[in-house]
């Protein structure tokens, strides 16, 4: 069998043939609400199959955990693979230029289990992919991460949640504060994924309000290419099953990520 990045990265091209397909057809359609009670768009639904069919004729005993369509295949799989066929559907839907697909492969059914994982950003058809003992790459290339270890000199992507929430708009206030700059593009993974290439120096949603499959593929590469991340109500323990939601803090330095954190409980 390929290494577990080749089978990511050809799972990703078949879900951007997949969406160009659906895109010229009925793509934007509402087609119901998904295992995660999301809306679920035609492309959605087609990026789901083209990938789990892939997944399945591909990785020996595997079990999809998709947003879609919930939990697909094996009772006693060899992987576990945690999917989002499309993180930013609105954005697709609405025609705005940001929006992934994202895979992670895992040998067992918690997060810390992970050993693989790929995000696609379908615009720009760039690959961000990544395996244990194999490293990181962004299309080819070396990941470049921020070496800023200061608020100050951060431009940092906040999901807006965060300032919404009662529970943690003090604490994303301070941080907005003393941050360079902000932004807000609405598809957790991509965000996540831009501190590859040294754009961005974290992405935050400090509220508890995405998926696990929203932001673990792209923190697992940013962990894997020497940056961190804290899951917020939860941890590496945390079960790939797990339907709950959870906030995100991924930073592309241990000082980065200590200063955000340092600042949850100031008066």
């Amino acid at each position: 069998m390929p290494e577990l990045i080749e089978i990511v990265k050809n799972a990703l091209t078949e879900s951007h043939r997949a969406l160009e397909e659906a895109l010229k057809t009925d793509g934007k359609e509402a087609r119901g609400r998904g295992a995660y009670g999301d809306i679920s768009y035609a492309f959605d639904l087609a990026v789901e199959e083209a990938v789990i069919n892939f997944l399945q004729e591909n990785l020996d005993r595997c079990t999809v955990i998709s947003e879609e369509s919930g939990v697909v295949g094996e009772l006693n799989p060899k992987y576990y693979v945690l999917m989002d066929p499309i993180d930013g559907s609105k954005n697709a839907w609405k025609g705005i230029p940001f929006y992934c697909t994202t895979i992670s492969i895992a040998k067992g059914p918690r997060v810390s289990d992970i050993v693989a994982a790929g995000v696609i950003d379908h615009p720009r058809n760039k690959l961000y992919l990544g395996e244990v003992g194999v490293g990181v790459e962004v299309s080819g290339k070396r990941p470049r991460l921020s070496a800023a270890r200061s608020l100050k000199d951060a431009v940092l992507l906040i999901d807006h949640d965060s300032i919404k929430d009662v529970e943690t708009r003090e604490w994303s206030l301070r941080i907005l504060d003393r941050c360079k700059g902000t932004r807000f593009l609405a598809a957790a993974a991509l965000e996540t994924a831009l501190i590859l290439e040294g754009v961005v120096e974290g992405f935050l949603c400090l509220s508890r309000s995405l998926k696990l499959m929203d932001f673990i593929a792209p923190a697992f590469l940013v962990n894997l290419a020497g940056g961190y991340y804290e899951i917020v109500g939860g941890d590496r323990d945390t079960l790939l099953m797990d339907d709950g939601r959870f906030g995100i803090l991924v930073a592309s330095t241990r000082e980065l990520l200590n200063e955000i954190l340092s600042l949850r409980e100031q008066p």
